[in-house]
């Protein structure tokens, strides 16, 4: 394999440093770019945060200690040295692994396509039916399957959550909820 030939390889970051690593990432390829050909790619999930009584939005990494990045194997070494990066994902023989391009492509497809965007209208925004299906998807009842009851008003909904073989009957934010 020619060694000026750009890669995609994965890259373990320190507990919770995956934004430092890809900005400090970026900061040391910049020089080196000769070509324009190298990258770094965090992909996110979007999702609401409620914090004293405000609801925000805010994103995570959704491969939580990952980072991509296409660089020559040449470059290896300064990806290395980079603040917040502990390794290469390595392969067998403790080389680092080249990641398949088309697993990569379809990751980020399904990002693009708002599949881990938890804010979108039509996961929670819009109105619910008596007996539609809901999965709970922020606050204290979240990953909990419910039956939406009725719409108590713009805002709220009645549902009906299956927890521990009983069912429950709760009085939930719209925001909380998205279509199962």
């Amino acid at each position: 394999m020619p060694v000026d030939v750009a890669r995609w390889y994965g890259v373990t970051t320190n507990p919770r440093c995956e934004k430092r690593a890809e900005l400090s990432i970026l900061d040391a390829l910049r020089p080196r770019d000769r070509w324009g050909d190298m990258a770094v790619y965090m992909p996110v999930e979007t999702y609401f945060a409620r914090h004293a009584r405000k609801v925000e939005t805010k994103t995570r990494p959704l491969l939580v200690g990952y980072v991509f990045v296409c660089i020559r194997p040449d470059d290896m070494h300064v990806i290395r040295l980079c603040d917040g990066v502990r390794d290469f994902v390595r392969g067998p023989g403790g080389w680092p692994a080249p990641v398949i391009l088309s697993e990569l492509v379809k990751l980020r497809a399904r990002v693009d396509a708002g599949e881990f965007d938890a804010t979108r209208a039509d996961d929670f925004g819009g109105t619910f039916k008596e007996g539609d299906p809901v999965e709970v998807s922020l606050g204290k009842f979240t990953g909990w399957p419910g039956r939406v009851v009725r719409m108590t008003s713009a805002e709220k909904v009645k549902v009906i959550l299956s927890m521990f073989g009983k069912e429950h009957e709760k009085e939930l934010p719209i925001s909380e909820l998205r279509a199962a």
